[in-house]
């Protein structure tokens, strides 16, 4: 069964998504969705941040999506969408 998590964008993350080209933000967004949807899968890669926290790691296309589900409060925090 899925559950959906609010998307959360951190102030970085949501410039690199704004500087896409509308398709490509789109289909990034969907994809992002699809996590949100299903928090508790495992990552194709972790690293832990600053805090210490695991972040799950996922590559989309040319980007590189950094995630941490917030499960207290519902929500998929969005830490980096980076390109290659």
């Amino acid at each position: 069964m899925a559950t959906c998590y609010r998307l959360v964008f951190d102030e970085s993350a949501e410039e690199a998504l704004t500087g896409l080209p509308p398709e490509e933000a789109r289909a990034v967004k969907n994809f992002l969705r699809g996590l949100a949807d299903h928090p508790f899968r495992t990552p194709a890669q972790q690293v832990r941040d600053a805090a210490g926290r695991l972040n799950g790691v996922e590559l989309f296309d040319r980007v590189v999506v950094t995630y941490w589900a917030d499960h207290a409060v519902c929500e998929l925090r969005v830490a980096a969408v980076e390109f290659f």
